[in-house]
């Protein structure tokens, strides 16, 4: 109930404003248009009514189902603004709730669990993920980094039978956001480099280590194995970057920096927690050293001093973001202050410890809303404010280009202005969209059979028809869809479907998923 209310309280000033603040460029209007999105996901990878209806394979591509209960809202309340909000205070609430789990787990102390829960949860990094950047993807991974945080210490430092920790941690974020779940495996590898000189057990930890990566694959096949075959049969356009992008150390440490939603840091209380940290660091103990170490020199990469360009050969360049590492640095500084400030119990005040986490929520609120209204009027200037009105029209027609057909790069006219073609000029069919379905009506007045050109992309798994007919579509340069129509008029149809491979892998993973706490709870695996 603690934490219900004081997620609550940070979160109710958007719920009841019925309105979205937008910066531009941000990734709101991206993520609100998946949501709608799902509305066919169980029948389809693609929905043509979104994205401004180019068929894009967004579902395939990007993962969702831990974003599906925002659909829930959504389909339930027919009210998007009010669906996106709630959904992110029930993120929060979530956090909240992990967090105290995994803390609790490790260090059994509940004032001590409560005030890392609420340090995490509210951290100014996650905050300007959801009110400056709208990078909900982040955010709902990041919900899942204290689970990783238990699975990590389990099979590296005490009970290695509870391997299955960390594998729940990778499936949930591997259904979540994929960049995530990259760096989440770099993590790790780390840790494990890092702990190897002392580890006891070696093999014991070792074979864990195994067992929890072999589950989690398996498990991932439905959002790994169709996305595997779907880049390999088509090139796409990839989100990537030739250069990690960093702030540097000065805009940083300043105080407008350090308060600022939109340079995306820990926070001015984090960096305080950390400071704190190093002065008194020698009553830490040895792995408590490690983990402030490694918070540390993760606060160095996000900053210019740290030179990424050594590292441009290497997959770490994805993360594209230095700031992306604040998750983590944020994670450690939290888990290293709950577990170290001075104990508060005493014989004579009860009451302390209690209006000593009173004053942290009170703290992490106040400064999370003083952040966002500041942010708000430092960047009046390019706000846009959604309301439903306006968003039923920009989900639907929000031309978004990752994922698509790589040679949309080449020739992006057919797709940016939606031009259809017939006898290689320009026609205009009558249309008919839904979002399993995009039907077009088109006559070819010539006595042969023509090309039609539909600013659709292509895919693997599309499905064509030609007035009731199976036929085929075929992939042109600018990356869309070529199908031969008879002379006369024709109907033609196309869409997509989740063929074998997609449903084998669904059957394993379901298979999986049941076996799992057999086998674990009878001690085969």
């Amino acid at each position: 109930m603690f934490f219900f209310i004081v997620s609550l309280a940070f979160h109710l000033m958007f719920i009841v404003s019925n309105r979205i603040i937008y910066y531009n460029p941000t990734d709101t209007i991206f993520h609100l248009t998946r949501i709608v999105g799902l509305e066919n996901v169980w029948q389809s990878p693609v929905n043509f009514t979104t994205f401004a209806h180019h068929g894009t394979a967004m579902n395939l591509f990007y993962p969702w189902l831990t974003l599906y209960p925002a659909y829930w809202l959504y389909s339930l309340s027919r009210n998007l603004v009010w669906a996106y909000h709630v959904y992110c205070w029930l993120t929060t609430f979530a956090t909240m709730l992990i967090s105290y789990w995994g803390f609790h787990t490790l260090w059994p102390k509940r004032e001590r669990a409560i005030v890392f829960a609420l340090l995490y949860a509210l951290n100014p990094y996650r905050i300007s993920d959801i009110i400056a950047r709208g990078a909900l993807g982040e955010v709902i991974a990041m919900t899942f980094l204290p689970i990783l945080l238990v699975g990590i210490c389990q099979i590296l430092r005490r009970d290695p039978r509870r391997w299955y920790i960390l594998t729940i941690a990778m499936v949930l974020t591997a259904y979540t956001h994929n960049l995530s779940l990259l760096m989440n495996a770099v993590v790790i590898l780390v840790a494990l480099l890092v702990t190897w000189p002392r580890m006891t057990d070696r093999k014991v930890r070792l074979l864990a280590l195994l067992k929890a990566g072999a589950a989690s694959v398996l498990l991932c096949l439905p959002s790994l194995l169709p996305m595997a075959q779907w880049s390999r049969t088509n090139a796409l356009i990839i989100p990537s970057a030739r250069r990690v992008y960093s702030t540097p150390l000065g805009q940083l440490l300043t105080a407008t920096g350090l308060t600022d939603a939109f340079t995306n840091n820990i926070g001015l209380i984090f960096f305080v927690i950390m400071i704190m940290l190093l002065v008194f660091s020698r009553r830490l103990t040895r792995m408590d050293c490690i983990l402030l170490g490694t918070a540390v020199l993760l606060f160095w990469t996000t900053t210019t001093l740290f030179p990424w360009s050594w590292l441009s050969w290497t997959p770490l360049i994805k993360i594209q973001f230095a700031f992306r590492l604040n998750c983590y640095i944020s994670l450690l500084l939290a888990y290293l202050a709950a577990k170290n400030y001075p104990p508060l119990t005493q014989p004579h005040r009860p009451w302390l410890p209690w209006v000593a986490i009173l004053a942290v929520a009170g703290l992490m609120v106040g400064t999370d809303l003083t952040m966002t209204t500041t942010a708000y009027a430092r960047a009046a200037n390019r706000q846009v404010v959604l309301t439903n009105k306006r968003l039923a029209y920009l989900t639907h027609y929000y031309n978004h280009h990752d994922y698509g057909n790589a040679h949309y790069r080449d020739h992006p006219s057919i797709i940016d202005k939606n031009i259809f073609k017939l006898h290689n000029r320009r026609a205009w069919p009558r249309n008919t969209i839904t979002p399993n379905t995009y039907t077009m009506r088109i006559a070819n007045d010539s006595t042969t059979p023509a090309v039609f050109t539909i600013p659709v992309y292509h895919y693997a798994a599309q499905r064509v028809t030609v007035n009731h007919h199976a036929s085929r579509g075929v992939l042109n340069k600018s990356g869309t869809t070529d199908v031969l129509i008879p002379p006369g008029k024709s109907v033609v149809r196309l869409t997509y479907h989740y063929d074998r491979l997609m449903l084998a892998s669904v059957a394993a993973a379901l298979l999986t998923l049941a076996g799992l706490p057999v086998l674990i709870r009878r001690q085969i695996i």
